[in-house]
């Protein structure tokens, strides 16, 4: 209670604290920064820091401690969390660790960088809470700053169509449009938009603080997790000033080719003899297929020419393999290539099958990596199958 005295209103010290802290908040530009507290050393004893996004975070990593902290947002909204110390000037700390967990202490993903600071994307959960934890990488120590931010750029979570599988994703590719067909988008490298990918959830950003007024398009590619089938997703064209943010909810589904391995030859095999191998082709539209298939051959050496690749077709010449498939069925194909014996030991070779629809050999729409070959010392080349097989 206050009470008025010759017009003054007289507070005790209790309430002048209360009302000064009040008009920190209101008047200060970093209402929203805090202080780590300890005890929050366990993911149980988490120090809350409220709702978010717009929090920052100072704290102190000491020998074998680890800072762990609370948060309240929107469940499917996405954050980005940074652990910053010596590289930017945030703090003192020269290599950070950052990780996320649900709000049952079950571990997310985690996240450490390079360049000694770490950060992480991340999707909250479906109860709207979130839990992390800051730390040293290699025994680092220094104080730091958190800071937890809604992302600037493009991001999301990409899923496998008709699927609650997991897929596991590849490359994410950003583009730049220069037609308002966006098939035509075929420059990969945008300046000033740097992709973060997180494999763990499989999610992605690309940062487009920097970037230049235009139309652009995402690319992502992957492997569904039950199978070795690639699968794609396209945005459609995106129109996008610097600054700008949207999420996105990527789909991949297969491609109209779906490639798989049947066979290889066995591994050793005499260099300069004959690799066979056999693979299937799945027509996955509901339409029938002219495809074209050629076995892209792509080789390394320690020569005078590190790198070399060439294309091989029907009867080992450059003219493709052409198949007509119809809806939903397969069709069988076998190709053999020589593995080269003049070059020296340790050159390897990578051979990948791609399908394209006839008279169209620059649209792709099935590939698969189908094998290694490493040459060796005693006249022979080892074979093997690539990761995804």
């Amino acid at each position: 209670m206050h009470r008025v005295s010759n017009g003054k209103i007289l507070m005790t010290k209790t309430q002048w604290r209360a009302v000064a802290a009040t008009l920190a908040c209101l008047c200060s530009p970093l209402a929203w920064a805090s202080d780590e507290v300890e005890p929050n050393d366990s993911c149980q004893s988490a120090q809350s820091i409220g709702s978010v996004p717009a929090k920052s975070v100072s704290g102190t990593i000491d020998s074998g401690d680890v800072d762990y902290f609370k948060l309240k947002a929107t469940p499917g909204s996405f954050l980005t969390i940074d652990l910053k110390g010596s590289p930017s000037g945030a703090g003192t700390i020269a290599d950070t660790v950052l990780s996320a967990f649900t709000s049952s202490c079950i571990k997310i993903t985690q996240s450490s960088a390079s360049s000694g600071e770490a950060r992480l994307l991340v999707e909250i959960p479906e109860d709207g809470k979130l839990r992390l934890a800051a730390a040293g990488q290699s025994g680092s120590t220094g104080t730091y700053t958190m800071t937890v931010t809604a992302p600037v750029g493009i991001y999301g979570r990409v899923t496998q169509k008709n699927s609650s599988d997991q897929p596991a994703i590849g490359p994410v590719s950003f583009s730049v449009c220069q037609d308002p067909q966006y098939e035509l988008c075929v420059y990969y490298y945008v300046p000033n938009a740097p992709i973060q990918v997180d494999y763990n959830t499989v999610s992605f950003l690309v940062d487009t603080s920097n970037l230049a007024t235009g139309r652009y398009q995402l690319a992502i590619s992957g492997y569904p997790k039950s199978g070795n089938a690639l699968a794609v997703w396209r945005s459609p064209p995106l129109d996008l000033v610097k600054g700008q943010s949207q999420q996105l909810s990527p789909e991949l589904e297969p491609m109209p080719a779906e490639i798989s391995a049947l066979s290889v030859c066995p591994s050793p095999i005499a260099t300069g003899s004959a690799c066979e191998f056999q693979y299937q082709v799945l027509n996955t539209t509901t339409e029938v297929l002219d495809v074209e298939l050629r076995a892209s051959i792509e080789v390394t050496s320690g020569g005078p020419v590190s790198q070399s690749a060439f294309d091989l077709g029907s009867k080992g010449g450059p003219t493709p393999i052409a198949k007509t498939i119809a809806a939903g069925q397969t069709a069988t194909v076998k190709q053999s290539i020589n593995v080269p014996s003049d070059v020296p030991p340790g050159a390897t070779g990578l051979v990948s099958i791609y399908a394209y629809r006839q008279g169209q050999p620059q649209r792709a729409i099935g590939s698969l990596p189908i094998l290694y070959y490493t040459v060796g010392t005693s006249g022979s080349a080892t074979i093997s199958a690539p990761d995804n097989q």
